[in-house]
């Protein structure tokens, strides 16, 4: 890229922006010949891509004009050919339109940020957008349907009715090691659940092996609260439940 300017016929000069290469689709007699042109300088405030003569003419090709028709020439083969309009000579080129794959209602969903299919279908039908295959096949896409997936409800199934009475029947488990560790240091936690009631009772611990100690008092705690005693502690067998002292 290279800077500087150019002087125009009013004898005003133009700053240059850069310089490189351009390349375009001649249309010489209907036929498509590409052209690239070098040494190209980018001045923004030109309204019109200009092609200077005389630097065609050094180069070795032959202008001629003739009929509101100019003919660019090497030798005896035309190169190039541009139509007079107004004060100017325009260069004939292939009108080449950009051209875009038809996309399928499945890739706009994606693209849009998985929109509400019924979003564009309207769209489509109000012709807001062209280029879509729709189909009329129903979408289907696994993204949505995981994404608004909801767990089921797993119904609560009992093997026996519940106990009929506070403590006649309390559940306990032990829960660890956690990674970080509470406040007090502990990394476990043991659990206790009457089946009657629902009361739950939860007390944290260092080790395993407070597990009995946890117990006995959940057990003075229960039975202040109840005046009964507990009959069953149903665990997982766990090694801390089957220490001597339980």
């Amino acid at each position: 890229m290279q800077s500087g300017s150019v002087e125009m016929g009013t004898k005003a000069r133009a700053n240059v922006a850069g310089r490189g290469e351009v390349e375009f689709m001649l249309n010489v007699n209907g036929s498509p010949h590409p052209c690239k042109l070098s040494n190209v300088l980018h001045v923004p405030d030109f309204g019109y891509s200009l092609l200077s003569v005389c630097q065609m003419v050094s180069k070795g090709l032959q202008v001629s004009f003739e009929n509101e028709k100019c003919r660019v020439t090497a030798g005896p083969t035309v190169v190039a050919t541009a139509s007079q309009v107004g004060d100017l000579y325009i260069l004939d080129v292939m009108n080449e339109s950009f051209s875009a794959h038809v996309v399928t209602l499945q890739t706009l969903h994606e693209r849009m940020a998985h929109v509400n299919v019924q979003g564009i279908a309207s769209m489509i039908h109000n012709n807001v957008v062209s280029g879509i295959n729709s189909d009329n096949h129903p979408l289907i896409c696994p993204a949505c349907v995981f994404g608004k997936a909801t767990r089921s409800v797993i119904p609560k199934q009992r093997s026996s009715s519940r106990a009929k009475n506070c403590l006649d029947l309390v559940h306990s488990d032990v829960c660890g090691p956690l990674e970080v560790q509470s406040i007090g240091g502990s990394r476990y936690f043991i659990t206790f659940v009457d089946d009657h009631s629902n009361w739950v009772v939860v007390y944290t611990m260092r080790n395993k092996s407070e597990a009995f100690a946890k117990y006995k008092l959940y057990e003075k705690l229960a039975q202040t609260h109840t005046g009964r005693k507990v009959k069953v502690l149903r665990t997982d067998r766990g090694g801390e439940y089957l220490w001597t002292e339980f």
